[in-house]
């Protein structure tokens, strides 16, 4: 037992040199530096980024000048005072201020829906929608306006009389008093601008994932302005006014 006790002993003297010595070691490595420590100071940032959009803007200048002929330099202001540095100096602030805290710069779009598959298909696929579409658009729009018969609004029209009208009668006839053909058009292309603008916006906004409605407003703008240029496409094609 007492040689067990003696081995037991010795091997614990053995093993504290050598955490001693890892412990040593250990504290003679230099710490690595975490990216928090990195970061420049908040104060410093935005000074920075002022002067280095400066020098950036300085430095694309200077490369461009060789290949502009020195065209900016005959026309450009010589700023010697130091208000008018000072000024530019304070507009730069300005502009890039807007977007540093505005939050215009923390802005990402994760998630974005992959539309690769769009571009790589073939064109004629996807213009062969817009067939039906068009003849559709020309069915509601073009033949029952230029098909219009003149009515008893076309007579009230012929018999306007601006020297004897009221205020009322003659805002009416500058907004309305046009003939039949003219008012179908409109009504109809009206139809189309709010079934087409109402029905993008719900089906972008419902069954796309991820859409929110402000996004969904800009893209029904696009058909609403596609349907607004058909009608008014039409009405120049047909001159259904002459």
């Amino acid at each position: 037992m007492a040689g067990r006790k003696r081995a037991g002993s010795k091997r614990g003297a053995s093993v504290e040199p050598e955490l001693s010595t890892t412990t040593r070691l250990a504290s003679k490595i230099p710490e690595v530096p975490t990216p928090s420590s990195l970061r420049i100071p908040a104060y410093l940032q935005f000074p920075i980024l002022v002067a280095l959009s400066m020098a950036t803007s300085s430095v694309l200048y200077t490369v461009a000048a060789p290949f502009t002929s020195g065209d900016l330099a005959s026309v450009s202001a010589q700023l010697d005072e130091w208000w008018e540095i000072g000024g530019i100096l304070l507009w730069k602030a300005i502009e890039l201020g807007a977007g540093w805290w505005l939050g215009y710069d923390v802005i990402h779009f994760d998630g974005i829906k992959d539309l690769s598959k769009i571009y790589r298909s073939d064109v004629m696929w996807l213009l062969a929608p817009f067939v039906p579409i068009g003849i559709a658009a020309k069915t509601f729009l073009f033949t029952p306006s230029f098909a219009a018969k003149a009515d008893a609004r076309d007579d009230e029209i012929e018999a306007f009389n601006p020297e004897t009208a009221s205020l009322s009668d003659t805002a009416l006839y500058n907004i309305w008093g046009h003939s039949k053909r003219v008012r179908v058009l409109a009504q109809r292309t009206a139809v189309l601008v709010a079934l087409a603008g109402l029905h993008t916006w719900l089906h972008t906004y419902i069954v796309v994932e991820g859409a929110e409605g402000f996004g969904a407003a800009g893209w029904a703008s696009i058909w609403v302005l596609a349907a607004t240029l058909t009608g008014l496409g039409f009405a120049w094609v047909g001159n259904i006014d002459g």
